[in-house]
């Protein structure tokens, strides 16, 4: 099916209707103006910039990471003072992966990102706040909104 010059899957259409569908958003979303933020290599580099260690060209990212946190870093506050600093605002993408929804309690987002770019612009979208959960504390099942 084409909406607005985009081909949808089926399968997508098909979630949409019944109310099934669940987006999954990386770092991505996040990257386009206005937010600018970077991506997950470029923000594991720019928290290895204190450190004096570099990452190396092949090495996971993640593993450096948690090496960094291991040694001596808090990596998760780290991340989430540089991406706070930037001070971002939302992108069309997510808007417009919220409008996928018909409203704030049916939305179904999984994303790994620090900012809080969904909840800004579901203010925009919805007149709302969409509902967040952070792990640990994640909705049991497959029932779940926010």
């Amino acid at each position: 099916m084409q909406i607005a010059g985009i081909n949808f899957p089926e399968s997508v259409i098909t979630a949409l209707r019944d109310d099934s569908l669940v987006v999954f958003a990386g770092a991505g979303v996040s990257m386009g103006d206005p937010a600018c933020l970077p991506g997950f290599r470029d923000l594991t580099c720019e928290i290895a910039l204190e450190t004096g260690e570099n990452l190396k060209e092949k090495e996971p990212e993640d593993q450096f990471l948690g090496k960094l946190q291991h040694e001596r870093m808090n990596v998760h506050q780290r991340a989430a003072d540089i991406l706070s600093d930037k001070n971002p605002r939302h992108t069309i993408l997510h808007e417009s992966i919220l409008r996928l929804f018909p409203k704030a309690g049916a939305v179904r987002i999984v994303t790994t990102n620090f900012d809080l770019l969904f909840e800004q612009a579901s203010r925009h979208v919805f007149d709302d706040v969409i509902e967040v959960f952070r792990s640990p504390a994640l909705p049991l099942g497959r029932d779940f909104n926010g």
